[in-house]
């Protein structure tokens, strides 16, 4: 027999255990095994192994056949590099087995919790129907970093059971005007994870990050600890593009897109495995050149329009404070503060608007505010 067969017995006085049935652990030798069954031993029967001769049991033994469900989680799970992942919060199903499926991968990061006053009424579930490698918390605790703190043990005290090795720190929105604040806010975060024995990653958009926090200190103390945002546009895309990968230092994990499936998920590739220490980004054809048949001063046009480009066509500076857009002449809320004095590279211009810091992003301003423009 093998650990958890079934076995039926006969009625045998003084051997045999009250029940008929019982579950075999392992041989006890000499013609005999350990069994656990109903009222086994007594008493305390449903916790003690009985010695049982097999003699007693009927030739037959029933061995459970094993279910497997169309997507396999085996719980935690190492990272290699080429991985997908998905993020998921509380806008997806509670049961991830569907959306597993659809993008391909049972691989995790879930969201638990958000601020002082959010917490997820999924992530347990989300968490018990895929493989989750981490949990992530949405903080808004701007330049605090005791409030950073308090933050940090709310997420830590509601994480899911299933074990992961790495917590992050959601960082986006509610940034405050003081750069070093924020970064030793994040930090303190960071460092609350650390003490808990996880690795701690730092998550955001690179247009965010560059603007509110210093993030070669976060590096400095937590290497290869960034896992960056940034997409090419907004249709549904399975693989990265290279091209418009957001290039900085210390990113293990890059999210691609937000439209990995129909509908919109949140979906990721690893560039940096477990156990290693150093990225390689695939190489990439040769970034378009600008419009170089234009002079810098045509450039600087507010009529002239300049297709979008992977390479910036100049730098300038934000002459205000300004709430940047998420296309030209938005009609929507304001997106995103940047202080005045902040430089920032023209990637695209569109009707008197300038796309800014990156070829992907969705941040545009007025060229009347961009001032002391230099070529790069």
């Amino acid at each position: 027999m093998q650990a958890g067969d079934v076995a039926i017995f006969m009625v045998v006085a003084g051997v045999t255990p009250y029940s008929h049935v019982a579950i075999f652990d392992s041989d006890a030798g000499s013609g005999y095994g350990w069994f656990l069954g109903q009222n086994q031993g007594g008493a305390n029967g449903a916790y003690n192994l009985v010695k049982i001769p097999y003699s007693a049991t009927y030739p037959t033994a029933f061995r459970p056949k094993v279910f497997k469900n169309a997507v396999t989680v085996t719980g935690n799970i190492g990272l290699n590099k080429g991985d997908y992942f998905i993020d998921v919060s509380a806008y997806q199903q509670a049961d991830l087995t569907a959306t597993c499926r659809q993008a391909g991968t049972t691989k995790t990061i879930i969201k638990v919790s958000e601020s002082l006053a959010w917490l997820s009424d999924r992530h347990q579930q989300q968490a018990n129907t895929s493989d989750p490698i981490g949990y992530y918390h949405f903080g808004r605790f701007g330049g605090d970093s005791s409030l950073a703190q308090r933050e940090a043990d709310l997420f830590l005290s509601n994480l899911p059971s299933k074990k992961v090795s790495y917590l992050v720190i959601d960082y986006e929105d509610s940034a405050s005007a003081d750069k070093q604040a924020n970064t030793n806010a994040v930090i303190a975060f960071m460092d609350k994870i650390t003490s808990a024995g996880y690795k701690p990653v730092y998550y955001s958009y690179k247009p965010f990050t560059l603007n509110n926090v210093d993030y070669q200190q976060i590096i400095a103390k937590y290497p290869n600890s960034i896992w960056i945002a940034g997409y090419p546009d907004y249709e549904v895309r399975s693989e990265p593009l290279w091209d418009y990968f957001p290039s900085m230092d210390g990113v293990r994990w890059w999210q691609f897109t937000s439209v990995g499936i129909a509908g919109g998920l949140d979906k990721n590739i690893v560039l940096l495995a477990d156990d290693s220490s150093k990225v390689d980004i695939p190489k990439i054809d040769k970034p378009q050149a600008p419009q170089s048949q234009l002079t810098f001063n045509q450039k600087l046009d507010t009529n002239t329009k300049l297709d979008n480009s992977n390479v910036p066509y100049y730098e300038a500076t934000l002459s205000t404070d300004y709430y940047v857009e998420s296309k030209p002449n938005a009609s929507s809320a304001d997106k995103e503060f940047i202080k005045a004095g902040t430089r920032v590279r023209v990637y695209e211009k569109v009707n008197g608007w300038s796309r800014i810091n990156a070829s992907q992003s969705d941040q545009w301003v007025e060229d009347k505010y961009l001032a002391n423009a230099t070529q790069v």
